[in-house]
């Protein structure tokens, strides 16, 4: 049994319109359905990674970024956005070499202390973190 919607519809200009009734039937409940995300895809060598965009194509950047991450906290030891960054950095590592999950690369904010700590102090470290970052924002979103 469909039960039907009333709906009064007016026509013309304001306040002296045409009123008319309609008799529509129910729009069906649809759930949205989010698409389901690629199972995470290690590649074979790191051409194929570049070709494909994966995360595993960084692993120069990343060692790069970390090492001058690392010069940044030798002179403000324990300093806690460069802490942040060292331990992003090395989940990123673990990422690539398969000892870690993809599932919190959405967590990733390095591109967002780069800017806020890091331009100024090493603009060529930002430079890296911003590129780390484009790359982790393409392989996080489900549909890219």
């Amino acid at each position: 049994m469909t039960s039907l919607i009333s709906t009064v519809v007016r026509f013309g200009w304001a306040g002296e319109g045409i009123i008319k009734r309609l008799d529509l039937p129910p729009t069906p409940s649809v759930t949205p359905t989010r698409p389901t995300p690629r199972p995470y895809a290690r590649c074979n060598t790191p051409d194929e990674c570049r070709r494909n965009k994966h995360i595993g194509a960084l692993e120069t950047d990343l060692a790069e970024a970390l090492q001058r991450c690392e010069t940044l906290l030798a002179g403000r030891p324990g300093l806690p956005p460069l802490v942040s960054i060292r331990n992003q950095l090395i989940y990123l590592q673990q990422v690539c070499a398969g000892t870690a999950g993809p599932e919190r690369l959405a967590e990733i904010i390095l591109g967002l202390l780069a800017v806020r700590e890091i331009e100024g102090r090493d603009d060529e470290l930002a430079d890296l973190l911003h590129s780390i970052q484009a790359a982790v924002n393409r392989r996080a979103t489900p549909l890219a």
